[in-house]
């Protein structure tokens, strides 16, 4: 008789787990955030579009009522793809990302702390009952509000292909992921990211841009990390702009060498 595997995963785990089998202790503080989201799509003919979004931000742990909470705050972001178009985003965009503060799931195993963040969408320069409604269709929608603060309904991503592009994309998203994550021996705690987050472009600088597109992850899990890196003592009341400052102290300097920059990290 063939034996069949049962892989389960941390969420479906954690229930079984008390909070006093798990060194909470450990995990209490605020962390610099790095993620990459990886993502692929048609882009002409035979060509795929494969990009990444690249997030740097602060993670906060902390106890509430006995529960394990998590707060995220987002701070500024960066777009890589396979083409020569380049995206760019102001910073306020980024910040405008609040997600809801949620808490953890997690269990330990084999000496491991195994930790899991459930799905928190947010809303992203639309206003709706609850995220499952469909995007308006009509951009003058009241619904579609200018959240990046630059006079224009929902974000903006610069659009420039030089010398023949130079637009602007503005659109309305819903932010949908959820992360798993172990913690090295060096305090990170290092995972992977799963995003169903959708957009919806609601004008452009340029009718012929507007073609709806909404790109899905990569598959490939380990195109998109997460790294949570401990704030050192002396850091630990820094806000975004002092993080872009020190981002050289928490961040490797190229996105794909993310594996050996964190493999020998050092607090």
């Amino acid at each position: 008789m063939k034996h069949k595997k049962i892989i389960l995963s941390i969420a479906s785990l954690v229930t079984i787990n008390s909070y006093a089998q798990v060194d909470l202790e450990s995990l209490l503080r605020r962390y610099a955030h790095y993620d990459i989201v990886s993502y692929i799509g048609d882009f002409f003919g035979p060509i795929k579009l494969k990009n990444r979004i690249i997030s740097y931000g602060f993670t906060e742990y902390y106890l509430e009522d006995g529960k394990l909470m998590s707060k995220d705050q987002f701070c500024f972001s960066e777009y890589k793809a396979n083409i020569p178009f380049q995206a760019k985003t102001d910073d306020k965009f980024t910040r405008a990302i609040e997600p809801e503060v949620v808490e953890m799931e997690f269990m330990q195993t084999n000496g491991e702390i195994l930790i899991h963040r459930p799905e928190t969408p947010t809303l992203l320069g639309v206003e709706l009952d609850d995220y499952t409604q469909d995007f308006p269709t009509d951009p003058n929608d009241p619904r579609f509000i200018d959240a990046d603060d630059d006079g224009k309904p929902g974000v903006t991503v610069n659009l420039t292909f030089k010398p023949f592009v130079d637009e602007e994309l503005y659109i309305a998203r819903k932010e949908i992921f959820s992360y798993d994550l172990k913690k090295m021996k060096n305090g990170i705690l290092a995972g992977t990211v799963r995003d169903r987050s959708q957009q919806y472009i609601i004008g452009a600088s340029k009718k012929d841009l507007v073609t709806q597109s909404n790109p899905i992850q990569n598959p490939d899990l380990k195109k998109s990390p997460i790294y949570l890196i401990p704030l050192k003592d002396r850091d630990l009341e820094i806000d975004c702009d002092e993080l872009k400052i020190k981002r050289k102290s928490y961040f490797p300097n190229r996105d794909r060498s993310h594996k050996g920059f964190y493999r020998w990290y050092e607090k």
